[in-house]
């Protein structure tokens, strides 16, 4: 072999090695064909039309749209299912990107919360419970509960005579309880902090009953219930007549029953109401027998 033909070989081989060489590097470094570009765009949600402050967002109200990367605002949304539902807190223009601040934030956003879960026609209304008057303050949202009245009447009207004057209860207030609303939807809950007292410490729960039992504690409930704007009236009603009659006794006790899931479409259960007559004659109570005082000696 003539040593211009080895030399061409040898040359060959040489750029075979460094050719192979060079694929490997390549490889190593992600350069080659399977290399995955940084993306320079994202997906964001965008209103499709005008969404008025205080509205829940409605799916025919967003849609999306390439943006740069660097030019995408914070807190900018990429599925329009994270939205629908939410309510803004400011008005939302056509073409506008929609992020975290269009919302309520925090403790705020539980408003949000209960004004999704309204349906058309109710007001979301406030009842203040404790363990003992709103099943041991474990009332939760979705909830249905009965609304249920004690009070004590000082004085009645006689009759159907609107002129006629109010007759009193000598020498006590007469207890009334009736079952006035039932099965009402549950459509958010607070817990107040515990009491404090001056000192700043937290106020001592109630001591432990002698039987071992678990006492209750001063906890507190806000309960706010979905009702139409007659039920808000009444419930306003008995809030109102909520007053110490003697010796600081409440007049007016307003108490949750906790219902079952199964009763959401349960036709309205036609309750008497219950007053002492009530108890002697439908349960049978024993009313207390009449003591009378002696004679006094001539």
């Amino acid at each position: 072999m003539k040593r211009s033909s080895r030399l061409i070989i040898l040359v060959g081989i040489l750029l075979a090695v460094l050719a192979f060489a060079g694929i490997i590097y390549l490889n190593a470094n992600g350069t080659g064909s399977n290399t995955t570009t940084t993306p320079t765009t994202t997906k964001v949600v965008i209103a499709s039309t005008v969404i008025p402050l205080g509205s829940a967002i409605t799916a025919d109200q967003v849609t999306t749209k390439d943006m740069d990367i660097v030019s995408a605002p914070a807190g900018a949304y990429t599925n329009p299912n994270d939205v629908v539902g939410k309510v803004v807190r400011v008005q939302v223009n056509a073409n506008d990107v929609i992020t975290s601040a269009d919302f309520s934030a925090g403790y705020a956003a539980q408003g949000d919360q209960v004004v999704a879960a309204l349906k058309a026609g109710y007001r979301a209304i406030a009842i203040q419970v404790d363990q003992a008057t709103g099943v041991g303050t474990l009332i939760q949202p979705g909830d249905r509960v009965d609304i249920v009245i004690g009070l004590k009447i000082q004085e009645y009207v006689p009759g159907a005579n609107p002129s006629a004057l109010p007759q009193p209860f000598p020498p006590d207030p007469q207890l009334s309880v009736k079952n006035i609303i039932e099965n009402v939807e549950v459509v958010g809950t607070l817990l107040p902090p515990p009491t404090t007292t001056t000192t700043g410490q937290q106020a001592p729960s109630s001591a432990a009953p002698a039987n071992g039992g678990t006492a209750l504690s001063d906890q507190k409930e806000i309960v706010l219930v979905a009702v139409t704007a007659q039920q808000a009236e009444v419930i306003k009603y008995a809030q109102t007549l909520a007053e110490p009659i003697q010796g600081g006794q409440a007049g007016l006790n307003i108490t949750l029953i906790l219902r079952s899931p199964q009763d959401k479409n349960a036709p309205i259960d036609k309750t008497t109401g219950v007053v002492l007559k009530t108890l002697i004659d439908q349960y049978g109570v024993l009313p207390p027998s009449a003591v009378l005082a002696s004679a006094p000696p001539r």
